[in-house]
């Protein structure tokens, strides 16, 4: 029998304006493993991001122009990004995210992806992403 690893919280901020998005994909991570914070401002995000320790930043960048303030103070502290919105081609500038996703994104592709990042070994946070290195993907 394998030996059980020690289980291990996951600290997630979900930013969004939106109160159904944030209700939404906040509320697929309820399991112990994941701790969920929610930001509905911009200046809530990037307080916390700069206050707090996070595995992982999720955001819709609903926040307007300064949208992508909260990744690059998430980028600066080594904090990975994803971002689910509609027309992500028209968000790729700098700060890059480390993740595009394009709605609807299944629960369970989100869960999936989520988990990988945060438990991977090289985890992102560790090993800054090359802006030429940013990932892209739609889920179906």
């Amino acid at each position: 029998m394998c030996p059980v690893e020690s289980s291990r919280v996951f600290e997630l901020l979900f930013a969004s304006r939106e109160p159904d998005w944030l209700g939404f994909y906040s509320g697929l991570f309820s399991a112990d493993e994941y701790h969920v914070r929610c930001a509905t401002t911009l200046a809530q995000a990037t307080r916390v991001l700069e206050r707090d320790a996070f595995h992982l930043l999720i955001t819709d960048l609903a926040f307007g122009d300064a949208s992508h303030l909260a990744i690059d103070v998430a980028r600066r502290r080594g904090i990975p990004v994803i971002v689910i919105s509609h027309g992500i081609a028209d968000l790729f500038h700098e700060p890059y995210a480390n993740l595009y996703l394009e709605p609807p994104v299944s629960p369970q592709a989100l869960l999936a992806i989520v988990a990988e990042l945060v438990s991977s070994e090289n985890h992102i946070s560790e090993t800054p992403v090359p802006a030429d290195a940013t990932k892209t993907a739609a889920a179906a």
